[in-house]
């Protein structure tokens, strides 16, 4: 196994999330190294220290891997978000279908009323925020994610996200 597949085999254990997330920051970052060490072979390096030298720029596995994760857990907090969306709009329906089926039992008893407006305000409100955390982690997935790249230049390191991740120097 060259030293790119080992790197990135490395960073593959230690990352945690969605895994078509995860599968697409992998091979962002194994074609980002190969590029890399290819830019350096053309410059002159044999293949083995050119990608030990792509591999040394590209940071370290586990401030890689903090940087990334942070981007998965957005993504899996939009999946969650959506999740949540989704099976709680089904609910009204059901919450009918129940009512019509059930013959309108108990239907005018003002207990019912109250529980109903309070589960239909607040069936609303979870609604809303589901909509409002998948947006918003959506936006920080294409946003705030940290993406790592090459300009494929000897001598030029991977770009970095311009925002700093919250787990820096925790993991």
């Amino acid at each position: 196994m060259d030293m790119i597949e080992a790197y990135v085999a490395e960073l593959d254990k230690a990352l945690r999330g969605p895994r078509a997330t995860k599968a697409d920051l992998l091979a962002e970052a194994r074609d980002g190294l190969l590029d890399a060490a290819d830019a350096y072979e053309d410059a002159g390096l044999d293949r083995r220290d050119a990608e030990r030298r792509a591999v040394a720029e590209f940071g370290a596995v586990p401030e890689i891997a903090c940087d990334y994760q942070t981007e998965l857990g957005l993504a899996q907090g939009r999946r969650t978000a959506l999740l949540i969306f989704f099976v709680l709009a089904a609910q009204p329906v059901l919450w009918r279908l129940t009512r019509h089926l059930a013959g309108g039992v108990g239907y005018h008893s003002p207990g019912y009323r109250l529980v109903e407006e309070t589960v239909s305000w607040m069936g609303s409100a979870t609604l809303f925020a589901a909509i409002l955390v998948a947006t918003a982690a959506g936006y920080g997935v294409r946003y705030l994610g940290a993406r790592r790249g090459s300009s494929g230049s000897p001598g030029s390191s991977p770009s970095r996200s311009a925002w700093s991740s919250p787990c820096s120097g925790c993991c």
